[in-house]
């Protein structure tokens, strides 16, 4: 997908670095007040550069020009038996701040949510940590419906409770 202001590729090996550090770097700037700073200070964007490459997962990122500036992830669901049969995972979704409000998030998801029909899947989930507003916000927005379903999570040394939504 492609506009005048950002276009929406498939992620290549060369570009995993840069894309793993816009994850980090939205870790930093969306979860500030969730994760403790020094926490959030010493993520590791190698763990995504490793994610982004595994079996099943599908990496499309969103460029401004050159620069990498907001990425999706979709495919086989992480975790075989938490969500029916017929669907996929949206497994993550990122966009720089300053690139908010642009239709990137959108584009992103549009595209994402083609690739899983592309894949066989007729429906979609997500998992999306419950102090996350503003994510949680676009989902609504976008018509994901919460499902009840939750989990309990340890990340960056908090527990933390991930909340289940589909469409």
């Amino acid at each position: 997908m492609q506009n005048s202001y950002f276009k929406i590729i498939p992620l290549k090996d060369h570009q995993l670095k840069e894309a793993s550090l816009v994850v980090k770097k939205c870790w930093q700037e969306n979860y500030k007040g969730i994760f403790p700073p020094d926490q959030l200070a010493k993520l590791d964007e190698r763990i995504w550069q490793q994610a982004m490459g595994s079996t099943g997962r599908h990496n499309l990122i969103a460029l401004v020009g050159n620069k990498i500036v907001g990425l999706i992830s979709y495919g086989v669901p992480l975790q075989i038996g938490k969500f029916p049969k017929d669907y996929g995972e949206l497994m993550s979704i990122y966009v720089l701040t300053k690139y908010h409000e642009k239709g990137i998030g959108t584009a992103l998801m549009q595209e994402a949510m083609q690739g899983l029909v592309r894949l066989g899947y007729s429906h979609a989930a997500l998992w999306v940590e419950e102090e996350n507003q503003s994510a949680i916000k676009f989902y609504k927005r976008k018509g994901w419906q919460k499902t009840g379903k939750y989990q309990k999570q340890i990340i960056l040394g908090q527990k933390v409770n991930l909340l289940q939504y589909q469409k």
